[in-house]
């Protein structure tokens, strides 16, 4: 596994890393420059000091992607690792440069419309549903998974996760806990669908339930974090 992309996953997602943990060992670097392409394009606005400089630097990653910079791309480690595994397992590179664009809009959320269930809908699907169904498609090989729907709905959790912990739109929190909740449910109605080898791709999923319970009833995001102990009890329950 590599070093470096695993300590950077570690330090900033623990949970993908732990994830990452649980899939066949030939995947892991792969699902490693998944999740440290999605952070790194996340942490940016931390970064910044105006929003016109975070989009800059995703606009690099843009430009990378697309082979307008893919030489500087490849100078980069999280972006050489992220194009070796594009390349094995045929991903394509336009959802992820999705991705990027609706993190740009996000640089300029203050200027934005309050968004309907269709925006939110857009964001998490681009933001988190794409990085789900990747993870899908490299733990099976590279083959197109019949798990878009559930992808959907886990990244919608995912999503609206995100969104109560950075505080993301002028939402009522109790309506963003509602809806995460309901695509949570939808979730386990496919779970049936999501074939075991593909399980490391949902692993991260298993934050939502306490998550969301401890959430829903402090409205504080320290007091609704679980336990790292029992993130891993979860995820090893799962697995087995």
């Amino acid at each position: 596994m590599d070093r470096v992309l695993a300590a950077f996953v570690k330090e900033q997602d623990p949970v993908a890393y732990w994830s990452v943990l649980f899939a066949p060992a030939d995947k892991r670097d792969a699902l490693l420059s998944l999740y440290a392409f999605a952070i790194e394009i996340k942490r940016i606005p931390a970064f910044v000091s105006e929003p016109t400089l975070g989009e800059i630097r995703m606009q690099w990653w843009i430009d990378g992607l697309n082979g307008a910079r893919s030489a500087e791309l490849l100078s980069h480690p999280v972006g050489e690792a992220l194009t070796s595994a594009c390349k094995i397992y045929s991903l394509p590179r336009q959802p992820l440069i999705d991705l990027i664009e609706k993190r740009i809009e996000l640089l300029y959320v203050d200027a934005s419309p309050l968004p309907d269930e269709a925006a939110l809908e857009l964001f998490c699907g681009r933001c988190h549903a794409t990085v789900i169904h990747f993870a899908s498609i490299i733990l099976n090989d590279g083959r197109m998974p019949l798990t878009i729907d559930a992808a959907g709905h886990a990244g919608m959790v995912l999503g609206l996760i995100e969104a109560l912990r950075e505080d993301l739109f002028l939402i009522s929190k109790s309506d963003l806990v509602k809806l995460a909740q309901e695509h949570l449910t939808r979730l386990r109605s496919l779970s049936t669908d999501v074939p075991k080898p593909l399980l490391a791709a949902y692993l991260p999923l298993v934050i939502a339930e306490p998550f969301l319970e401890r959430f829903e009833k402090s409205f504080n995001r320290q007091q609704a974090e679980p336990d790292s102990w029992r993130i891993l009890w979860r995820m090893m329950r799962v697995s087995i």
